[in-house]
């Protein structure tokens, strides 16, 4: 006979500026990005280990053939059944990135009219407006450096590194000379503060940058620190 009673769910939260792992009831390990969201069942249903992501995980699921484990992310869905994979699935970006480490993992959209399968290696970006997935090979070490408290950039766009210094550091980027958003950029980030960061990007990149001073409100609480980019003047 079946467990008729609803089902309790858990969520887990990972606040901006900080990163946590966590284990799900069934033995799976998940590590938790900045500003993420995983919401659970205390106990997993017979069929699907079924959680809902927003933001950006890295599972290490625990394997079960006849059980397989499902992550909801806005309208993807990934079926797994024991398998390391990192999803990235903000829900403010319009893609859904995924990263398969190890394992086979099957990528379908809401109605499941679309099923790619991935390759430990691949990476798969899903269009939420189209919901059609792309692959190709890639270099997995700076999709889940994150969870190790690297910060890995390899010929990123800038607009794409102030997204995730933003989160990683809670604070705001205004930039102010549009060129620089599309400046390409290499660098591996370990441990160092904001402040080191600017430093080295100044440093190493056609960009000047000030931090505004953190105003009090009423509430007696501070502003979020604002950090403006500019071009360099030759």
């Amino acid at each position: 006979k079946r467990n008729q009673s609803p089902q309790v769910y858990h969520t887990a939260e990972t606040p901006l500026g900080m990163r946590s792992s966590l284990i799900l009831p069934d033995g799976t390990k998940v590590w938790l990005n900045a500003g993420s969201k995983l919401s659970y069942p205390v106990t997993f249903s017979e069929k699907f280990r079924t959680v809902s992501l927003s933001g950006e995980a890295y599972f290490e699921v625990k394997k079960h053939n006849k059980w397989p484990f499902m992550v909801n992310s806005g309208n993807m869905k990934i079926i797994v059944s024991g398998t390391s994979f990192n999803c990235n699935a903000y829900p403010e970006n319009s893609v859904i990135e995924t990263v398969l480490v190890e394992g086979l993992v099957t990528l379908k959209n809401q109605s499941s009219t679309v099923s790619k399968e991935l390759r430990p290696g691949e990476l798969a970006i899903f269009k939420k407006n189209t919901q059609q997935v792309t692959k190709t090979k890639t270099d997995l070490q700076k999709y889940v450096a994150w969870k190790t408290g690297k910060l890995m950039f390899r010929d990123d766009k800038m607009n794409l590194v102030v997204e995730k210094l933003e989160r990683w550091y809670n604070v705001d980027f205004e930039i102010k000379d549009k060129e620089i958003a599309d400046y390409i950029y290499t660098a591996t980030f370990i441990d160092e503060s904001l402040d080191q960061v600017l430093k080295m990007l100044s440093l190493s990149a056609p960009i000047r940058y000030t931090v505004l001073e953190r105003k009090k409100q009423d509430d007696q609480s501070f502003t979020r620190q604002v950090v403006r980019l500019y071009k360099k003047k030759h």
